[in-house]
Order: C-alpha cells, then sequence, then structure tokens
C-alpha cells in the first residue's frame, strides 16, 4: 500500500469534497481517501500494484474536478486577477442597486432616463450593469449547473438557480418594455441578480485568500533543517548537501549552526536550543552519549554527532507529517445551507413547475402560468439563505479584529462556539518564555557581592539562564568582579577564578561532585525545586555560598484568561512536556483545571486526539513549532500572535497582541455569530415557507390576492435586509471581560467620586465586605483553584482565598451586586459543604 497527498483544484464547498472522497473510494484498490475542502488537498491510500497516480486524477476529473501532484509554486507578485474581478462585481452592483433605488433614496430620475418617461432607456442601463456582473461569475454558474445537472447541488447551484431566475424574468420584462409595455419596467430585478453575486463573490474571495496560507505551516518546517552539513568523509569533513546526509553517518556542527538530521552526540559538548521543537525556551546541555534532533540550534561549542535518523525518519519531518496529516484529515464542518441545498432547490424548481401546470390545467392563459412560475423562483431565490452566513461571518470576524481576534476563517468562527475545553501549551502562553531571575540568597546576606561574583563568571557563556543573571546584575548596578581561568563542564556549569577565589557557578551537582557541602543551601535549593524555577548554585573556595533562582514567569494575563474562561463553563487543560513538578506549580498559580506534562511533541496531538475521543469539544492555545501538530489536531488551533509563524500558519485563530485573556473573548465571540447565524438562517426559511405558497397562489385560488413578481422581489429584499441588520448587530457586540473591565471602571469612577460627595450622598457609601465561610470537603490545592474560581466568575465578587489547610475561603465582595447566600451556593454547587 502507498500513501500520497496531492492538490485538487475547483472546490467551492465541503459537497465537491464529499463528491471528489466517493469518486476515490469507488476505484478498486483504494483503502482510504480523506479530501479537505480547506487545504484543498487529498491524502489516499492506495494499492500502487492495481492503480497509478494517473488513475486517481482520472476519478478526480471524472467527478468534475482537477487533481494536481506536483508542489506548488510559490504565488508570483502582481495584479490578482481575482481581487479585480471581485472589485469589479462589487462596484458594479452597488452602481446598479443605487440606480433602481434612486427614487427611495429621494433623487428623482430624469426625464430622459425614467422608467416612465424613457423605459427602454431605464432598463437598458439596468442590463449593461447586471451582464458584466454575471459574465465575471462565470465559474459560479459553470459549477452551479454541473452540480445540478449531477443531482448534487451545492451553494453555487443555489446562487446560479436564483440569480438565473431573476435574470431571467428580467429580461421577459425588458422585451415587454421593448415592445411597448412601460409599466414593465417597474418589474426588473437586474440588481437582485447583480448584488447576490457581488456579496457572494466577496465572500469566496475572502475565504480563498485564507485558504491559500495553508501550506505555509509546512514550509516554515522544512526551513528548518540546513541547506548543507559538514560529514565525515576520508578522514576530513567535507561540506555537502543536507539531503545526502544518511544514516552512520558523522557530522561536526558548528556554534550557532543547525543540526541536519537526529543523532547522537559522539564528540563534544554544547547547550542546545531546542524551543523550535520542543517549545521550552531554556536551552538543554548536550554532551557525548546524548541526543540531538534535526532542526535544533547548536549553542556555544562545536559538536560532532553519529545520525540515527536522516530525512523522513527524522523528528522533525515526522512532525510536518502530523501537520499534514491533521490539516488533512480533519473532516470539515457541514454547513446548514449546503445540506438545506441538496434538497431546496430542485423541491423549489418541482413546486413551481407543480404550480404552474395546476393553473395550466384550470385554464389560465400562458401568460399568467409564466406569472406563477417565475413569482415562485424570485419568492424563493434563496438571497437571505446565502447571505445569513456571509453577512453574520464578515460583521463578526471584522469585530474579532478589533478586539486582536484573527479567524483564519468562517468555519473556524462557527467551531469557536462549540469549544467546551481549552487546552493551554505552558511555555510562551501560559508563562512569558524568557527566563528572569527571581531569588538570590548569600549565606552571608551580602547579595550584590554574589551577584557580583556568579556574573562574572557566567559573562563568559551564552546560555540564556547566564544572559539572565548577567542581566539582572546589571539592572541592580552591580560591579562585575573580573574572571579569569573560566571552564565550561557542560551540563553541569562553569568554575573559574575571581577575586583571588576559586569560583563553581551552575547546578548543585557541581559543587556535589568537587565534594562541596550544599547543606547551607538546601533549604533554599528546595523551595526553588519546589516551585519548578531553576537554580544557579554558587560555591567559593569549597564552601557553598548562595543559590541564584531563575524561573520564566507567568504571564500577568494568564489567571484572568482561565478565570474567564471558567466564567463561560469551559474546562481549562495545560499540555506541556515540563517536568510534572514545575507543571503543577504554573497550574495551581493560574486555576487550570487539570495539568498533563512531560510530554514529546509527537504526542501533543495524540493528547489533544485523546480529550476529543471522551467528547470534549477542543481548543489549544500555542505559541511554538511544535505545537503545530496539537493546533491541527484539535477542533480550533489558537496561535498566539508572539510565537512562530508556524504556529500562526498552522492555526484557525490568532491572537495578534498575545493576551491570553482575548482567548475567552473568541470564544464568545464564536457563541454570539453561531447564534446570529442560526436567527438568519432561521428568518431565511420562515420566510420562505410562508412565501411560497404565497406565490404559488394558494390565496388567490381562495379568494385572495395574487402576488405579483414585483411584491416578490421586494419581500425577497426586505428578507436579505432584515438578515443583513439582524447581522450587523455583531459590530456592537462586547464580551463579558470586557463589559466587566467597563463596569470596574465605572464603579472606580464612582468611588472616587464619593469622596467628594456632601454628606448623604449614596455614593460616598463602601460596599464592599468580606466575609468568612467555613467549608467542609476540601483536600488539596485543587480543590482550593476550584472554590476560588467558581466564586471569582460571580459579578461582584473582589477577591476570594480558599484554604484547604483551614478550611475557610475568605471573601470579599459587593453586597449591591451579590449576596452571601449565591456565594454559599455557588460553594455548595462544587461539592463542597458550607457549615459557618
Amino acid at each position: 500500500m502507498k500513501n500520497v497527498i496531492f492538490n485538487i483544484d475547483g472546490m467551492s464547498c465541503v459537497v465537491c469534497s464529499g463528491s471528489c472522497k466517493k469518486a476515490l473510494l469507488a476505484l478498486d484498490g483504494v483503502k482510504r481517501a480523506d479530501v479537505n475542502f480547506a487545504s484543498g488537498k487529498a491524502v489516499v491510500e492506495y494499492d500502487d500494484k492495481k492503480l497509478t497516480e494517473d488513475d486517481l486524477a482520472a476519478a478526480v476529473a471524472k467527478a468534475g474536478y482537477k487533481a494536481r501532484f506536483e508542489k506548488k509554486e510559490e504565488d508570483k507578485k502582481g495584479f490578482d486577477k481575482e481581487l479585480v474581478a471581485t472589485l469589479a462585481r462589487v462596484v458594479l452592483g452597488g452602481v446598479l442597486l443605487l440606480w433602481s433605488m434612486l427614487p427611495m433614496l429621494g433623487v428623482p430620475y430624469p426625464d430622459a432616463v425614467s422608467p416612465d418617461g424613457n423605459p427602454f432607456v431605464y432598463a437598458l442601463v439596468q442590463i449593461i450593469l447586471c451582464v458584466p456582473v454575471m459574465a465575471l461569475s462565470y465559474k459560479i454558474y459553470f459549477r452551479g449547473y454541473r452540480n445540478l445537472f449531477r443531482l448534487d447541488p451545492n451553494m453555487d447551484t443555489l446562487v446560479a438557480v436564483s440569480t438565473t431566475a431573476a435574470f431571467a424574468y428580467s429580461v421577459y420584462g425588458f422585451v415587454l418594455v421593448c415592445q411597448g409595455d412601460a409599466h414593465a419596467a417597474h418589474q426588473l430585478y437586474f440588481e437582485s441578480a447583480a448584488v447576490i453575486l457581488a456579496l457572494i463573490s466577496l465572500g469566496k474571495y475572502l475565504e480563498s485568500r485564507a485558504l491559500k496560507k495553508t501550506g505555509k505551516a509546512i514550509e516554515e518546517l522544512t526551513r528548518l533543517a540546513p541547506d548543507y552539513a559538514f560529514v565525515l568523509r576520508d578522514g576530513a569533513f567535507v561540506r555537502i548537501p543536507a539531503s545526502e546526509v544518511v544514516k552512520g553517518d558523522t557530522v561536526r556542527v558548528a556554534a550557532g549552526e543547525s543540526f541536519c538530521a537526529d543523532g547522537v552526540i559522539i564528540k563534544g559538548s554544547s547547550a542546545v536550543q531546542e524551543s523550535m521543537i520542543t517549545g521550552e525556551s531554556l536551552p538543554v546541555d548536550k554532551t557525548v552519549g546524548d541526543k540531538v534532533i534535526g532542526g535544533t540550534v547548536n549553542g556555544n561549542g562545536v559538536i560532532e554527532f553519529e545520525v540515527t535518523g536522516a530525512g523522513e525518519e527524522t523528528m522533525l519531518s515526522r512532525i510536518i507529517t502530523l501537520v499534514e496529516n491533521a490539516q488533512n484529515s480533519r473532516a470539515p464542518i457541514a454547513k446548514l445551507a449546503d445540506k438545506v441545498s441538496k434538497v431546496f432547490v430542485p423541491a423549489v424548481m418541482a413546486i413551481a413547475v407543480v404550480a404552474s401546470v395546476a393553473w395550466a390545467i384550470a385554464g389560465y392563459d400562458s401568460a399568467f402560468v409564466i406569472k406563477i412560475f417565475v413569482s415562485v423562483l424570485t419568492i424563493a431565490c434563496p438571497c437571505a439563505l446565502g447571505l445569513a452566513t456571509p453577512t453574520a461571518i464578515i460583521t463578526g470576524s471584522g469585530n474579532g479584529a478589533k478586539m486582536g481576534v484573527l479567524f483564519k476563517n468562517a468555519e473556524a468562527l462557527e467551531r469557536s462556539a462549540h469549544v467546551d475545553t481549552v487546552v493551554f501549551d505552558k511555555t510562551g502562553t501560559i508563562t512569558e518564555g524568557v527566563p528572569r531571575v527571581v531569588g538570590v540568597y548569600a549565606t552571608d546576606g551580602d547579595e550584590n557581592a554574589l551577584l557580583s561574583l556568579c556574573s562574572a563568571v557566567e559573562s563568559g557563556s551564552t546560555h540564556p539562564l547566564a544572559k539572565a543573571v548577567c542581566d539582572y546584575a546589571e539592572e541592580k548596578g552591580v560591579q562585575k568582579t573580573v574572571a579569569e581561568e573560566v571552564n565550561n563542564f557542560s551540563g553541569f556549569g562553569l568554575t573559574a577564578k575571581a577575586g583571588g577565589r576559586k569560583i563553581l557557578c551552575g547546578k548543585s551537582a557541581l559543587l556535589t561532585r568537587n565534594g562541596i557541602d550544599i547543606a547551607p543551601i538546601r533549604g533554599f535549593l528546595d523551595n526553588c525545586y519546589d516551585s519548578g524555577s531553576s537554580v544557579i548554585a554558587v560555591a567559593e573556595d569549597g564552601k557553598a555560598t548562595g543559590c541564584i533562582a531563575l524561573a520564566d514567569d507567568v504571564k500577568e494575563s494568564a489567571a484572568e484568561a482561565v478565570a474567564a474562561l471558567a466564567g463561560l463553563g469551559i474546562k481549562t487543560v495545560m499540555l506541556t512536556g515540563d517536568n510534572a513538578k514545575a507543571a503543577e506549580y504554573i497550574a495551581k498559580k493560574v486555576a487550570i483545571d487539570e495539568v498533563i506534562s512531560e510530554v514529546l511533541p509527537q504526542q501533543k496531538a495524540e493528547k489533544i486526539k485523546e480529550l476529543k475521543d471522551r467528547g470534549a469539544f477542543v481548543a489549544m492555545v500555542g505559541d511554538g513549532i511544535n505545537d503545530a501538530p496539537a493546533l491541527t489536531e484539535a477542533d480550533v488551533g489558537i496561535a498566539v500572535g508572539e510565537g512562530s509563524d508556524v504556529a500562526i500558519e498552522s492555526a484557525d485563530v490568532v491572537l495578534v497582541g498575545g493576551d491570553v485573556r482575548v482567548v475567552a473573548d473568541a470564544i464568545e465571540l464564536g457563541r454570539a455569530t453561531l447564534r446570529n447565524v442560526k436567527e438568519n438562517l432561521f428568518w431565511a426559511f420562515v420566510y420562505n415557507v410562508l412565501g411560497i405558497p404565497f406565490a404559488c397562489g394558494a390565496f388567490y385560488a381562495l379568494g385572495g390576492l395574487l402576488l405579483n413578481p414585483m411584491i416578490a422581489g421586494l419581500a425577497m429584499s426586505c428578507s436579505s435586509v432584515c438578515v443583513v441588520l439582524n447581522a450587523l448587530r455583531l459590530a456592537y457586540f462586547k464580551p463579558k471581560r470586557l463589559k466587566n473591565v467597563r463596569k470596574s471602571a465605572i464603579i472606580d469612577e464612582k468611588k472616587q467620586l464619593g469622596e467628594t460627595c456632601t454628606q448623604g450622598c449614596p455614593l460616598a457609601k463602601e460596599t464592599y465586605m468580606t466575609t468568612l465561610i467555613k467549608v467542609n470537603g476540601m483536600m488539596c490545592s485543587h480543590c482550593e483553584a476550584r472554590v476560588n474560581k467558581a466564586v471569582l466568575a460571580l459579578e461582584g465578587v473582589k477577591a476570594c482565598v480558599a484554604s484547604a489547610a483551614d478550611g475557610s475561603v475568605k471573601v470579599e465582595y459587593d453586597e449591591n451586586q451579590v449576596s452571601l447566600a449565591q456565594i454559599k451556593d455557588t460553594i455548595t454547587a462544587q461539592d463542597y459543604e458550607v457549615i459557618g
């Protein structure tokens, strides 16, 4: 069996991808076929003894699409023809709409072009403006009618049939005008066809622009591997293309160069920057016997390693494969409009035919029968149905951009509404991603002297921890001592002479292996380890004299982000390759619900899949290359804007400013947008359910009025206007978090005013009070975090501190916004007993 990935051109919706998949699976020898409309690719597993790539391409072509097995070439700069065509449609459609609505805008027509004074010129102008719009939209008509003839209609079919009906009736009206019927000039609907096409094409253009960027994630990953390598050949290292490196080769890597393949170090030592693969900011000390990963960067030493995996066998290649598979195996969300289109178009056409035949049998003339037929098609023209999703998506995504949230496509915005579990990467997402000094301990109390010695020794190293110490000493204004005879013990630390003393700086193991008792600094070390911090231990002349603790700080916005998600009823998870103790410390600090630690890069996507298999609808938030597979495997991938380009390109949603609090805003906006889409679709369906019987003449048969096509067109326009107006409400959407910020600002302003109010002013009264509640059942820090999160989510609660040791919850709250009974009920709802 053989696996192949190729591109498919011409797909316009998920119905198209389904047609391609069906055609491929029909071939004898195809075991599996996944067609992804979003990426425009197919992943096929087939028997290469029975089939060839040409056979696969022929099957796709038979379904009406084009398969391309060659790699995509980079887009050449120049005029964007599709953009020009889209702008032309929008401009012409807008002019035509204004032309047909001048009287409604209070602008009278000149007699020479008015529908009453010169109906021929008035109608001719509309045709001249409408025909180019339809001609520029020929692809919609080609795909729409092709799918209709194959009894597999899609959204293109809806647009094609509806605009054709409006255009055909208008042409009929124009013919009547040419025959002297001036009244027919008032029954032209050219603007309906043009405006629908303009809006639909604009939405499709914006979508296609976003989809073209999908492949960039793979390109960025591929670029991690160097172009060349220095490989041992006949006793000397020679430069060869990296693609020619094979398993068993000996490769030399200088400082600052990337590893061309996976391997094991056989000579030298260095600190290797693996953040582009592992996501962790701190470099890893490597020495003989340690493994190295292709694509990572060598730090400060020369290394020779033996290749254990090259080409497709490297971890980088596996990550690329994971990203590709995740992108192409993700099942596309079926659009409600596409589902309806399978029966809507043929049903409406059948109704129009049946109604026309019925009136013909009843003895009515052909003009009456045609009017019935056109009225049904006109009033059933799915304008509102076609606008329901695009208008809400355009408005919602536009508002999202103002909030710092960029949705890659409409599906990302829709899927975000269903998220019930948010998974955070730790480094660079929950934390800042930059190590910094968080504590200094000197046994003699002279921290500056300790910093002076340590920074002098560490200045000879390029390790990020060393840089953090030197930067900290500089910030403190500490004068650096001159260090001599600096030696680097990779993986342990440095030794040097400074101030006439022998100095050791590094891991505590560096001190113990040199026979130095670390008892004087044991307490500080243990505290640092418990908090997940890195530690540089310092010894002078054989005695431990202090420690410097370094950590990757938690982002100030992280706790607020988790609390905001809790307020939306969303579970939070932290997924990291860090050790369990450090991960638990960070999770407790920000009150995250669940921790999955010590996970390898290739396992992250598996963990996401496990959560999905448990029934969760998962959003993954990350910023590193190692997050890319997980971002694509998640139902919604959310990239922090300050992260790597690969993470951003792999994600569905990008947080421009890197503020993780916006994750909750994005989900809330998704929910509001999906709700708006459903409202629009409901109105569109109700309109058709009520309008079609009227157009069929059902009320006329009962002695009522006959629907004129002009009224049908007006009703159709009103339906569309209602949908657009409803969608525009999203422009005023504000997430709860921002509303609360505004509310807090108003409260603060009132408090400030209250200080200057005269006696008796209600604003002068302080409404916050503190209460201590006794609670049974809290056993650990997770219980504390659970209670804190639930209580803080209540509007009016300023602070909450739960203590499992004391069995108490201390709450500061505004009694005018939340009652003590509500707080107690909230604690009880978390399965804890309030006893007093």
